[in-house]
């Protein structure tokens, strides 16, 4: 039998380097595979390049036939089998069966190859291996030779890694300003707040409102919403005819309360402390005596 030499050579620069303990060959490409989530899918990828052939005279005249190649990988012996974890592609177009066919009249053609689904991530040394006999005793090829090294990457899909990241930098940014509203409001450091409307009903005591960070005097029943309460702060609002103005009650510097909105009031004291009785008397005439503790 004659021998015929074929001469391949890939058009692509060429990158010798190690792809991991025990790998080797050339570098051809790597792929960032993600799976589906909501309306991003994931997109294919055929790592390729371009093989130049050189057949001499007498392969290009003698043989009329296909000649075929498999993507083969090394098992544990070290023994060629076929690579399942991959698709072959020739001019863009997927190889039958995964069987690379060139003619003898061809000159070069772009060699595709695509993971699988099923292909587990890491570094692979894949060969170009000529399956069944088509007369060619000798085919100087580097990738037939040290075989060629692709990669195969497990990552987030990109929308719910952005979705992942944007809810963390949300919940940190929330907690942020949860700790400065809680600074610039700081919570009453009274627990209960008393009020006598001097009407007969005597002393009632208003707890809870150390949780707050403000205590207001209405005349209508108004309400803080979450998005207030959670933002600014929680409010304590005391309803009774008696305010004809809202007035605001806040815990001051040292051991004083701070008093706002008693302009149309008149109050008994030029210094509201905390535990100590202060009455005001609004435009009617009316008093209301307070006691914080």
């Amino acid at each position: 039998m004659k021998t015929y030499k074929i001469l391949l050579v890939a058009l692509a620069a060429i990158v010798f380097s190690s792809c991991g303990k025990h790998i080797s060959g050339e570098f051809w490409g790597e792929t960032e595979y993600y799976s589906n989530f909501l309306f991003k899918k994931y997109e294919p990828v055929v790592m390729e390049k371009t093989l130049e052939f050189d057949f001499n005279d007498d392969a290009q005249r003698l043989i009329t036939g296909d000649i075929e190649f498999e993507v083969v990988k090394k098992d544990e012996h070290d023994a060629f089998a076929p690579a399942q974890e991959v698709v072959l592609y020739k001019n863009g177009a997927k190889c039958a069966n995964n069987i690379l066919k060139v003619k003898s009249s061809e000159k070069e053609l772009s060699l595709g190859i695509e993971f699988t689904k099923e292909a587990r991530e890491g570094y692979y040394t894949l060969y170009l291996r000529e399956k069944g006999a088509s007369g060619l005793d000798r085919i100087e090829y580097l990738e037939l030779t040290n075989g060629f090294c692709v990669r195969k990457s497990d990552v987030w899909n990109p929308l719910a890694n952005g979705l992942f990241y944007g809810l963390i930098g949300l919940i940190l940014f929330l907690l942020l300003w949860y700790i400065l509203s809680r600074r610039f409001n700081p919570n009453n450091k009274f627990s209960k707040i008393y009020f006598d409307y001097h009407d007969g009903a005597g002393e009632q005591v208003r707890r809870g409102v150390g949780s707050c960070y403000k205590v207001v005097c209405v005349n209508k029943m108004q309400r803080v919403s979450p998005f207030s309460k959670f933002f600014v702060g929680n409010v304590f609002y005391e309803v009774n005819d008696f305010w004809t103005s809202p007035v605001t009650l806040k815990s001051g510097t040292r051991n004083t309360i701070k008093l706002s909105g008693v302009v149309n009031y008149e109050l008994d004291s030029e210094e509201t402390i905390r535990k100590e009785p202060f009455t005001l008397t609004n435009e009617n005439g009316q008093k209301a005596t307070i006691t914080t503790a």
